[in-house]
């Protein structure tokens, strides 16, 4: 026995190199791939990446309305379903195939490159082009300066992202994005702004629908970006008969100038949706000025007619996003349907807007956190407006263009509207509680249910010549919801490429997303907004997007409590 131990140990000792070949094999590819997954759901800490909004279109939004009273109105049609699913495959299916992955880096070249990790290519443009459809091009950390033009009509859509989120940084003297021939593709996790002051060309971002077929300025996404900056007009421009864009989990701030712009202009279009969102103004940060002449954070219209061959804007959800820190013109507001055109029409239809907060901080003055200029179809529910909002009015403004298209079928439900100051809707600390403008004979008809309305310990404002006030509610809650203080200095989350945070501590714009939430839309355990919604006019989940079924009524307000 001893001498068969001694054999034994002498063979393996003069075969350790053969042993040392085995178990690095083991390790390369058995252990590590187990260890690290795909990249697709892993970010570059090697942690599972959070999946933000999946599946990508939920099925409420393209069922029946019931939440609209005598109303048999889909969101979407059998054909509009079939269209998406022609596009989900590549968003949901999970990691694209190795030979379908591509890369751009600023030291890669378009003509020697073959898109590789180690010969990349040196342009998103050429990348574009060169790519089959459902592929991934990842674009590695660096600037790249110039108008990116996408003109691809592709079925499974391409994927276009910062392989480390925030750092590929996109930036123009013109515009950054045109897409007005192409469709079916994803742009994601980008930094996106203007070089400076002089620029030419509109906006950051167009989409739109210029294809003589129609075929265009579809099927496009617009995910987990920090677009900033624009220095002529909107941030973001959405138009002419374009249609099935989604806009999620993006950080804007600062529109443009020199007249009154937006974040994000939606204009003659149909079926966008835009959610998970971080909305606000720092123009100081940045070094500009804050010179009051910002327009609303988003807009929904259509200022062109008929020129486009598409009349209003139509199917329009809004949700799940945070609006703060007001600096703009005071006639203006964080969200805003139709304009002051006399138009023979309803510019903005069937409009849902839900589980949003809306977060008073900011000393500027604001028109109102809702605007209504001939609409049609509006349902606004489980919203939290919450703090001090220097205004005309705090909650809602019903305007008239053309007396033949009145604001009608508006439907407010489950809102919470909070102004612990005692200056609800007042212009100034002497200025007298407005709570809307809403005259007769700018709306036809609309239903106010169960609302939360609380003014501090002053009373809450109720003009008779307005008809949309707590005594129209058919079920009004006069009550403190117990919600969070809101701070003069709150947290602004502002990107800083030198250290890659935002606002100064978060990795993610879900992150920041999440504390916001957190930090002010929260209310207290015994609040009386829980299970006290209306359940026939809430939506299926929260601001997080948890869902409010709990076996008893949901919450009133953007969060559920319970969950």
């Amino acid at each position: 026995m001893r001498h068969l131990f001694r054999f034994l140990t002498k063979s393996l000792y003069a075969q350790w190199w053969r042993l040392l070949l085995v178990l690095g094999t083991l390790i390369l590819f058995i252990l590590i791939p187990l260890r690290l997954g795909n990249d697709e759901y892993f970010d570059e800490n090697r942690e599972p990446k959070r999946v933000y909004c999946a599946p990508l279109f939920e099925e409420n939004l393209y069922s029946t309305r019931s939440y609209e009273l005598n109303t048999t109105e889909t969101l979407m049609t059998n054909q509009d379903v079939e269209e998406y699913e022609s596009f989900l495959p590549i968003i949901l299916k999970g990691p694209i195939a190795d030979q379908n992955t591509f890369y751009v880096a600023q030291d890669g070249d378009d003509v020697s490159g073959n898109g590789s990790r180690t010969m990349p290519w040196g342009t998103i443009s050429y990348a574009l082009e060169q790519v089959p459809d459902q592929s991934l091009i990842l674009v590695q950390p660096g600037t790249y300066t110039g108008k990116i033009s996408y003109n691809r009509l592709a079925e499974a859509g391409i994927t276009l992202r910062s392989e480390v989120p925030y750092l590929a940084n996109l930036e123009n003297d013109g515009r950054v994005f045109e897409i007005f021939y192409g469709r079916g593709l994803i742009v994601e996790g980008f930094k996106i702004s203007h070089i400076g002051p002089s620029v030419e060309e509109l906006y950051l971002i167009q989409i739109q629908d210029a294809d003589e077929e129609h075929l265009a300025g579809s099927n496009i996404i617009l995910r987990n970006n920090i677009i900033h900056d624009s220095f002529n007009n909107d941030l973001i421009k959405v138009n002419h008969n374009a249609s099935h864009v989604l806009i999620e989990g993006n950080i804007f701030y600062n529109q443009g100038g020199p007249e009154v712009d937006n974040h994000l202009d939606i204009n003659s279009v149909d079926y966008v949706t835009v959610q998970d969102n971080i909305f606000f103004n720092d123009f100081m940060g940045s070094g500009r000025v804050d010179d009051n002449l910002g327009g609303h954070f988003i807009v929904v219209k259509d200022s062109n007619g008929d020129s486009d061959g598409h009349i209003g804007s139509n199917e329009i959800t809004i949700r799940r996003n945070i609006f703060l820190n007001w600096q703009g013109e005071d006639g203006n507001s964080f969200i805003g349907l139709g304009d002051g055109a006399n138009t023979e029409y309803y510019q903005a239809m069937n409009v849902l807007i839900e589980n949003n907060l809306m977060i008073g901080n900011s000393p500027d003055k604001i028109h109102t956190t809702l605007k209504l200029i001939s609409s049609k179809g509006i349902t606004f529910r489980n919203n939290t407006v919450t703090g001090n909002l220097p205004a005309n009015t705090y909650a809602i403004r019903t305007c008239i263009a053309n007396q033949d298209y009145v604001n009608t079928e508006i439907h407010l439900f489950n809102n919470i509207w909070s102004d612990p100051s005692g200056t609800m809707g007042a212009d100034s600390p002497w200025g007298n509680n407005d709570f809307s403008i809403s005259p007769s004979g700018t709306i036809l008809s609309f239903i106010l249910g169960t609302n939360l309305y609380w003014n501090g310990n002053n009373p809450v404002p109720a003009d008779h010549e307005d008809m949309i006030n707590y005594l129209s509610d058919i079920n009004p809650i006069l009550s403190d919801p117990m919600l969070p203080q809101i701070p003069s200095n709150i947290l602004l989350p502002r990107f800083d490429p030198n250290t890659g945070l935002i606002g100064g501590q978060f990795l993610s714009i879900r992150d920041a997303f999440i504390y916001l939430v957190q930090t002010y839309a929260f209310p207290a355990s015994n609040s009386p907004v829980i299970n006290h919604a209306d359940p026939g006019n809430s939506p299926i989940d929260d601001i997080l997007g948890f869902p409010r079924e709990n076996g008893g009524p949901p919450d009133i307000g953007a969060v559920e409590i319970q969950n």
